[in-house]
């Protein structure tokens, strides 16, 4: 094991920052990539959810005969990318999850430093401690995030800047309601148990969830007709 080790041939796998030091030496770096990739999968799941909301139903006679119909492997679908194999009906918009991977990563960083700001303020895990922290979760992460979610994808679809603020006009509060009767158990838990660290790992995962619900609450409360004034904001 020791002479493995001493190889020439691996050493190469010591001198990877993200790899082997990233976890001790750069916890932003880390938690930047972790809550990237989290808002990537959710935003994928969430788009093939969304899609399959959108399409038509034809019944359950129908439904059941093409379950029961033999998968043709045509040489399309056998030399389908992975991505096709396993989300096959939806068409990925990339240069969106990309985004939403870079919001998230830019996201990660803020609740980096803001762990790492009120575990310095609030050290320990009392009951009261952790209800304060919670409080604070609740006025200033909770809506932050949840307003920069929302003002991104209203810019991304709509290109402007009035669209990203109608967005949040229309979705903020009932996302709010949502993130109140649900983030304080979880961040209880997180406040209570887990060490600085470990915060944005394990809000990430959730957010990943969270992240569907986003979209299904996007999908369901479609925006009305945006006039050319309202996109330009003067209806704001």
């Amino acid at each position: 094991m020791r002479a493995w080790a001493n190889n020439s041939t691996f050493q190469w796998i010591t001198r990877l920052p993200l790899l082997t030091r990233g976890r001790k030496y750069n916890p932003l770096i880390k938690d930047a990539i972790v809550a990237g990739a989290m808002m990537v999968v959710g935003e994928i799941l969430a788009e093939e959810i969304k899609h399959h909301m959108s399409e038509p139903h034809h019944g359950t006679i129908l439904v059941q005969e093409t379950a029961l119909m033999p998968v043709t492997q045509t040489p399309e679908r056998k030399n389908a990318s992975w991505l096709k194999k396993f989300l096959p009906r939806t068409d990925i918009d990339t240069g969106k999850v990309c985004g939403l991977g870079l919001y998230g990563a830019f996201q990660g960083c803020l609740m980096h430093f803001f762990y790492c700001f009120i575990d310095k303020k609030l050290p320990g895990a009392s009951l009261m401690i952790v209800s304060k922290k919670l409080v604070l979760d609740e006025l200033m992460m909770a809506p932050t995030c949840l307003i920069g979610f929302f003002l991104y994808n209203g810019f991304r679809d709509t290109g402007t800047l009035g669209g990203g603020l109608q967005r949040v006009k229309h979705l903020f509060w009932p996302a709010y309601i949502a993130d109140v009767m649900l983030w304080p158990l979880l961040q209880a838990i997180n406040f209570g148990f887990l060490p600085t660290r470990y915060r944005v790992t394990y809000i990430s995962v959730f957010t990943c969830l969270w992240n569907t619900y986003l979209c299904y609450l996007n999908f369901q409360h479609p925006l009305p007709t945006i006039s050319k004034a309202t996109v330009d904001g003067s209806d704001l």
